[in-house]
């Protein structure tokens, strides 16, 4: 082997240099190293990234349990689902209170509506309410009147709304009537 190597150094020299090819084996096994440093290299880096951001991942997690069990807790002290219940029915009553409002305002505009185009309240449907309201007190009256001892119509007409009862009844601001000096009447009547 060494007479084989001085003989190739004999022949560079006289040729004056390394020709094509020669040295070849040296140079490549030098590049293999080189390649082989720097994929290690890479590879240790991109290691080191992933491991990075694996643990980012993990403390990611871990704050969001930890914020998610702070809330629930929170939110028990706060009363929980039952809370949570009772409020979800108070906002659902408050909006069927609104709808009710609502619907009561819409009939109503429509009733005055039907009425104003109509020209007046129709018969025996509209105002019947307020009629048989009328009834009923005009009947407590004649009750009262029992009681005072006096049927003659002209002091029941007199007791009637809208009616004067000199000493016995007074007017109030709606045109009810209510009793004023006869303590009688007061139980049977009232207002």
């Amino acid at each position: 082997r060494r007479r084989r190597k001085e003989r190739k150094v004999k022949e560079r020299e006289e040729r004056g240099g390394r020709g094509e090819g020669e040295g070849r084996k040296r140079r490549n096994r030098k590049k293999r190293r080189r390649r082989r440093r720097r994929r290690r290299r890479r590879r240790r880096k991109e290691r080191k990234e992933e491991e990075k951001e694996k643990e980012k991942e993990k403390e990611k997690k871990e704050k969001k349990e930890r914020r998610k069990e702070r809330k629930v807790k929170e939110w028990e002290e706060r009363g929980g689902r039952r809370r949570e219940k009772e409020k979800e029915k108070e906002k659902e009553e408050e909006k069927e209170k609104e709808k009710k409002e609502k619907e009561g305002e819409r009939w109503k505009e429509r009733k005055v509506k039907e009425r104003g185009e109509r020209g007046g309240r129709g018969e025996g449907g509209e105002g019947r309410k307020k009629r048989k309201r009328r009834r009923q007190h005009i009947l407590s009256i004649e009750q009262g009147c029992e009681a005072f001892g006096d049927l003659s119509p002209h002091f029941m007409n007199a007791l009637r709304p809208g009616g004067s009862a000199g000493g016995v009844f007074g007017k109030t601001q709606n045109g009810r009537h209510t009793t004023l000096a006869n303590p009688q009447l007061t139980t049977v009547i009232g207002t």
